[in-house]
């Protein structure tokens, strides 16, 4: 059921029942607020106002502070991320955020359809936690599926726009390493608190925060994994570039000596000197000339043609 704000200090001083405050667009006044409530640390309050922190769980005693990033839309070339901040306490779970994200309404969702039997704080914090790992899914799928176009761009055509394309894959990617690796160490140092006895008993929901991890642990494989691939592609796309520029200059050197031959035979027929019938009078010289030059080059041809240069 929901409550008013007012209220809200009486449902923490109860055992039972469970308590989720949800914040959107915070000002200082709520910070206020909840330090009053809840005497949440000043420097977690802090890093929750301030929205350019990395994912990462912190361990008050008490509660624990948590920092996640969800994936927005995505631009042409760009990946923006959300902060979600969330105090989590033995009866209550605190969560603030600007963009009214997807993941709240996934989480939501899941929460009232769950038949789970005992729907406590570390079941709703895994729900937060798995509804923003899975929001990265279809974006590493969209870039699998762009990687797929690259290459096949590649063995069809050489666009000069393709390493531009590959450079800005792998800026996307590198950006979304930086969020999934901190994400991985925060649910893992959660998992390892809860262990040494920690504000929960997390019983059958171990498993729960396991298969989370599993799922970051993938999501960082296929974020290296396609990295590999955009650096093999890269040098491909640069040895097709230098094999039609070794190509190319074969084939000018190919004319380049044909034609130099018709140039020696020209200079030496053209100068003013007599005998070897330089300055000839006769007047098939001119076609003699020509024939000559004609079979050169087609001896020199076939010689290029049998080499495999043309």
């Amino acid at each position: 059921m929901t409550v008013e704000p007012e209220s809200i200090e009486k449902y923490l001083q109860e055992e039972k029942g469970i308590l989720w405050v949800d914040i959107q667009h915070p000002t200082d006044v709520d910070f206020a607020w909840l330090s009053e409530i809840f005497k949440f640390h000043p420097l977690a309050l802090e890093d929750a106002s301030n929205n350019r922190q990395r994912p990462k769980m912190e361990n008050y005693q008490s509660y624990y502070f948590l920092v996640l990033r969800s994936p927005n839309k995505t631009h042409q070339h760009r990946i923006d991320t959300s902060q979600l901040s969330a105090f989590i306490g033995k009866n209550y779970l605190v969560t603030i955020h600007k963009n009214s994200a997807a993941v709240f309404t996934d989480m939501r969702k899941r929460w009232n359809e769950s038949s789970f039997n005992q729907k406590m704080i570390p079941f709703l914090c895994y729900l937060l936690m798995d509804a923003t790992v899975d929001q990265y899914f279809p974006l590493i799928d969209s870039i699998g599926d762009k990687m797929e176009k690259i290459d096949e761009d590649m063995l069809e055509s050489q666009d000069s726009n393709l390493p531009r394309e590959v450079i800005m894959l792998r800026k996307q990617l590198l950006y979304i390493r930086k969020q999934l690796a901190p994400m991985r160490d925060a649910v893992n140092l959660f998992i390892r608190s809860e262990e040494d006895g920690g504000i929960f008993t997390l019983e059958n929901m171990r498993e729960y925060f396991v298969d989370i991890y599993d799922h970051l642990l993938r999501l960082t494989e296929y974020v290296d994994t396609y990295r590999d691939m955009l650096s093999g592609s890269m040098e491909c796309y640069q040895s097709t570039l230098s094999n039609t520029l070794n190509n190319n200059m074969q084939r000018l050197t190919v004319i380049t000596t044909i034609l130099a031959t018709g140039s020696v035979l020209t200079g030496i027929y053209g100068m003013n000197l007599k005998g070897m019938g330089i300055a000839s009078e006769t007047h098939l010289g001119a076609y003699i000339l020509v024939l000559v030059f004609l079979l050169v080059s087609l001896i020199e041809f076939l010689i290029f043609r049998k080499k495999g240069w043309i």
